[in-house]
């Protein structure tokens, strides 16, 4: 029995000696750290501003009262940049509007020979070379369609064409549709 007492005094001893003495290994464990997967950043190109659309500053706007149900197209036609359809009698209206217009696109025409010329309605003795214009699709009131010369403005005050815009709309024998103004080449002009 003084065995077994001996045996267990020592490992007694051991286990009492091995909790109190501070190790002498210098390994300390590592702490395992796990990053998530970056993805690598590519380097973005620098944002370029947004390109604005290219407007007449008198841009139509179509009139909320107007309902193209009760106006009949007719052609087209190039309006310059100085065309207020908002102050222009035909175009804005308190009762009736008699045209009606669509943008169909931005047109532009660099050749000094064949630019349209308007001269503004409060200063007509001062003529103003075409560039920059917009063509837009013409609508007629329908009260207005069983007329021969539909719409002209041709031989009228420079009030009536608040821009110099002269044209007329003529119903032809044949029933198809002129609209234009014989001395206005509007032929080099060119949507962009």
């Amino acid at each position: 029995m003084k065995t077994i007492l001996f045996i267990l005094s020592v490992l007694a001893m051991m286990v009492v000696v091995g909790c109190s003495t501070p190790t002498t290994d210098n390994s300390v464990e590592e702490e395992t750290v796990v990053t998530a997967t970056e993805t690598p950043v590519e380097p973005q190109e620098p944002e370029t501003p947004a390109v604005q659309e290219d407007k007449s500053p008198y841009e139509y706007v179509k009139p909320d009262c107007v309902n193209l149900d009760d106006y009949t197209y007719v052609g087209d036609y190039i309006f310059a940049d100085t065309m207020n359809f908002a102050e222009w009698k035909y175009s804005n209206s308190e009762t009736n509007y008699l045209l009606a217009f669509e943008k169909i696109a931005r047109v532009k025409n660099d050749n000094p020979d064949t630019r349209i010329r308007r001269c503004n309605h409060n200063d007509p003795n001062t003529e103003i070379p075409v560039i920059k214009a917009t063509k837009y699709k013409i609508y007629v009131n329908n009260e207005r369609m069983n007329e021969t010369i539909i719409f002209s403005n041709v031989t009228s005050g420079f009030n009536d064409t608040y821009d110099g815009t002269r044209f007329r709309i003529v119903k032809r024998n044949d029933g198809t549709i002129f609209i234009g103004n014989a001395s206005e080449d509007v032929s080099g002009y060119v949507e962009y």
